[in-house]
């Protein structure tokens, strides 16, 4: 376990890897999260459906699929740190712990990404991870916890 100063900043995110031993590691990236949403997948998805009524067909699709992209752009200061992140960039198991109420697995990847085996100054490193499941659900969760509410755990006297 290595203990080490960090500045204060205004967003972090943890992330839970296996390293290349098979061990379950978390690395701390810090710096400014940006959400893309993709989809470009759902070109295709359009269909032609038949009205009886008008005896003709309409264009028509089902509920499309959003892929989303991460990317994070942060500054590591050590060969150790980067080290530590390519071996979380080549994992095969990567979850973000702070993006969602529960781990969201994703696939990390980095674009030009070059480094000095020696840094003098902290290297900037632009991530980004895809989603590994596409939200077909994008309303907001129903609120368990909220007053006056209609979904409750108990019954209320009406509904007995």
């Amino acid at each position: 376990i290595v203990v080490e100063h960090c500045q204060p900043a205004k967003e972090r995110y943890l992330l839970k890897f296996r390293n290349s031993l098979g061990v379950f590691e978390i690395i701390e990236i810090v710096g400014e999260l940006s959400v893309t949403p993709d989809y470009s997948d759902n070109e295709g998805a359009t269909f032609n459906r038949y009205d009886s009524d008008i005896d003709e067909f309409y264009s028509e699709r089902d509920r499309v699929s959003r892929k989303q992209n991460i990317s994070i752009k942060s500054v590591f200061k050590s060969s150790d740190e980067l080290d530590f992140l390519m071996d979380m960039i080549a994992s095969e198991d990567v979850r973000l712990l702070d993006y969602a109420p529960i781990p969201v697995k994703v696939i990390p990847s980095v674009e030009d990404f070059t480094y000095t085996p020696h840094p003098k100054s902290p290297q900037t490193v632009n991530i980004k991870f895809e989603l590994t499941n596409p939200e077909t659900n994008i309303s907001q969760d129903i609120d368990i916890n909220a007053k006056n509410r209609l979904f409750s755990k108990q019954f209320s006297k009406q509904f007995n």
